[in-house]
Order: structure tokens, then C-alpha cells, then sequence
């Protein structure tokens, strides 16, 4: 069989420095029609490169921002999760737990926060009340205004009305309200229509309260809409202000006390006792204040104020006050006050010292609309005198 020569085919290359290794030529075959020079091989080249290390420098940003946070959990790892560690696994445990209650709470008052806070819409929903304050079983009214500000006509709106449990919607003026779903139907409101209604609660409980309102409607697209507001208000809790002290001067700088001033060892200084009650809002009856004589001091009889409500036990040494239903009012009256006299003769024992005059003074009281009985006790009444700007320095016993 004849031998055949086989045919050399010379094939033209098109050559550019690699762009990793300047010493290394990347060479192609042209390709007929289309025109490719040395220079489009090198960016060609160039581009690879610049894609490879791309990823390689987003990693590193990742791997130093996230570097001290790696190092945290790797010491902490070693010093109290390791296996290796008496305790390691119910360390880890009680810290994943208390790391899911942190987010909980997190959560949970995130949520609460975002339902209180309104939500824009195409209908404005204000409510505001007539006071921050209240009292227990003392009507607080809302005001609820609504008003359409978009450019369509609603329809099918409702206002749902969602007190506190501390609030009860007792009556709804200017609209139809229905109790069952403690809802107001106000139906087609126009573009630009406004509207309000009055809202009646009474507080059942004490702290902080509010009423929530959600209306709720349809658009003339058919989508449907809410929006939600909320006022606040406080409920105070009754208080039994009651103030017990001592004078020599009075308020308006008269000399009401008799004797020497300091007191001295043998010697008789009488002093006006107050009891002085400022209930605020809240009436009281059944009120009953009480105190006891110290030593060394006595019942002169004699009770500028207050001397019907007034009684002393001689043999207890105990004064009781026993006033009239007090009134809803800061003025002070025959009921709300008493004022009377005792002597101090002061012992030997007592010199350099501030001497006792009443003691273990107590008042308490039953608040009348929510039937609380209430209880306060003071500080001992001493020669201190506070308050009583003439005397101030006076009050230690000297010889």
C-alpha cells in the first residue's frame, strides 16, 4: 500500500500577555468574521481576573466585620459551653433560653407598641379626652372625629370602640351604637365628609387606661381600609392626706405656746398640736385619727378647733378624733381639722435632747364611692416643730 504524505495545515494565531502571569501568552485561532486584535485578548484576560478576585475581597469584608463577633463566641465557647466543662451543655441551654425570652418581650412590646401607635389611612381618625385624670365610678368623656380625606367616597364604614378593661362604655351621643358589638355604623361617608360622636365611660379600675377606636371601611375599588387611634387616661387612687404637727408661733406669727422656749428641765412649755386632714378629690367617712400622750406631757382640755369630735382617755392617754363625712374639698373646716393643746414638763434624762409629745398618731378612713378603707400613720409629734419657721432651733430641752 502506496504511503501517503500527510498535509500541513498553518494556522495564523492571535497572541496577548495573560494578565496573571505577564511571562505566559494566551493565543486563539481568529474566527472568520469577526475581528479580534492582541489588545481585546489582554482585557479579555484582565476582566477574568478582575471577576476572580472579586468574591475573594467581599469575603474578606465579611470575614473582618464579622471577625470580633467570631472571637466572642469562640472565647465564650471555651470558657463556658465546651463539652469538656462540668456544666457546658446547661449553660448553653439556659443561655439560649434566656436569649429567646429577651427576643420574646422584644417582640411581644414591639407588637403592642405598633397597635397603639395610629395608622395612616384614607379616613382620619382623632379621639381625645376631656381630662388625663380621672376617678373611679366619675364619668370621663371621649370625643371621636372622623373625617374622610381621600379623593373617593367610603363605604361600609364602622367605628368599633375597644376600652381597657379599667374603662366600661356606659352611653355613645350623636350616633346609633350598637352593644353587642360595642360598634358605631356610620355607613357612606363622602369625599371630604366629617363627622364626631361622644363616647361615656366610667372608670372600674385604678392606674393607666384607654380607649382604643378601629374604623373600619371599603373604598370604591373595593379595597378595604383601617385605622386605629387610642387616648389615654389615669385613674387616681383615693389618698388620705393627713398632716400631724406642732406649734408655738402661728402660721401667721402670733405666739399661741406658753412657757419657756427651748423647753427646760421643771419647767411647763405648752404647745398647739394639729391634725389637719386634706382628702383631695375623694370623700371619706368612718374616719377615725388617733394618738397617744408621751411622757412628761399632758392634756391641758384646751381645743381651739374641732373640740365636738374630740376625745382624751386619762387613763390611756389616748386622743381620738372622730370627725363628719368629709367633703370633696382642700378648705379647712370643723370636720376636717382639730387643733388642741398639751404641756411638756420635761425630766433631767431629756436634757439635750428634742422631747417627745405625741405618738403612734394613725388615721384611717372609708373612702366613699369605691368603699376602700384606707390607713396612714404619721411620724411622732416632737419639740421640733417642724414648720414652724420662729421656733426652728428651739426644741432640745436645756437646763
Amino acid at each position: 500500500m502506496p504511503r501517503t504524505k500527510k498535509s500541513r495545515k498553518i494556522v495564523e494565531l492571535i497572541c496577548a500577555p495573560d494578565a496573571k502571569n505577564k511571562k505566559k501568552l494566551i493565543c486563539e485561532e481568529p474566527v472568520v468574521g469577526v475581528s479580534r486584535s492582541a489588545s481585546d485578548i489582554e482585557q479579555d484576560s484582565t476582566s477574568e481576573v478582575e471577576l476572580a478576585s472579586r468574591p475573594s475581597v467581599v469575603i474578606g469584608a465579611i470575614n473582618i466585620g464579622t471577625r470580633p463577633i467570631k472571637e466572642y463566641f469562640a472565647t465564650r465557647w471555651g470558657q463556658h459551653y465546651h463539652p469538656r466543662l462540668p456544666h457546658g451543655g446547661k449553660h448553653l441551654i439556659a443561655d439560649i433560653l434566656m436569649a429567646a425570652a429577651i427576643v420574646g418581650l422584644v417582640g411581644w412590646n414591639l407588637f403592642f407598641w405598633l397597635a397603639d401607635k395610629p395608622r395612616s389611612s384614607d379616613l382620619e381618625l382623632q379621639i381625645s379626652s376631656q381630662s388625663k385624670q380621672g376617678q373611679l365610678n366619675q364619668p370621663i368623656s371621649f370625643r371621636v372625629l372622623y373625617n374622610n380625606d381621600s379623593e373617593d367616597d367610603l363605604q361600609d364604614v364602622s367605628i368599633f370602640l375597644r376600652p381597657s378593661s379599667g374603662l366600661k362604655v356606659i352611653e355613645v351621643k350623636g350616633v346609633d351604637f350598637s352593644v353587642e358589638n360595642q360598634g358605631v355604623k356610620i355607613g357612606s361617608l363622602l369625599s371630604g365628609e366629617v363627622g364626631d360622636f361622644e363616647v361615656v365611660t366610667k372608670p372600674i379600675n385604678f392606674g393607666h387606661q384607654n380607649l382604643r377606636v378601629v374604623a373600619q371601611w371599603q373604598n370604591e375599588k373595593g379595597k378595604a381600609g383601617e385605622a386605629v387611634n387610642v387616648a389615654p387616661v389615669d385613674i387616681s387612687k383615693p389618698q388620705l392626706s393627713f398632716k400631724a404637727f406642732a406649734r408655738y408661733y402661728s402660721p401667721e406669727g402670733d405666739q399661741i405656746g406658753r412657757g419657756p422656749l427651748p423647753p427646760k428641765i421643771g419647767e411647763t412649755t405648752k404647745y398647739q398640736v394639729y391634725w389637719i386632714l386634706e382628702n383631695g378629690p375623694y370623700g371619706f367617712e368612718n374616719i377615725v385619727a388617733t394618738g397617744t400622750l408621751a411622757d412628761n406631757v399632758s392634756w391641758t382640755g384646751f381645743t381651739p378647733l374641732g373640740s365636738d369630735d374630740l376625745m382624751y382617755d386619762s387613763l390611756t392617754r389616748k386622743l381620738t378624733w372622730k370627725p363628719s363625712k368629709v367633703k370633696t374639698s382642700l378648705n379647712l373646716s370643723p370636720s376636717q381639722g382639730a387643733i388642741f393643746e398639751v404641756a411638756l414638763r420635761p425630766d433631767s434624762w431629756q436634757k439635750g435632747q428634742l422631747a417627745p409629745l405625741l405618738m403612734d398618731v394613725k388615721i384611717s378612713g372609708k373612702e366613699q364611692l369605691t368603699g376602700i378603707t384606707l390607713k396612714v400613720e404619721v411620724e411622732d409629734i416632737t419639740t421640733a416643730l417642724v414648720g414652724d419657721k420662729k421656733a426652728e432651733g428651739k426644741g432640745v430641752v436645756t437646763e
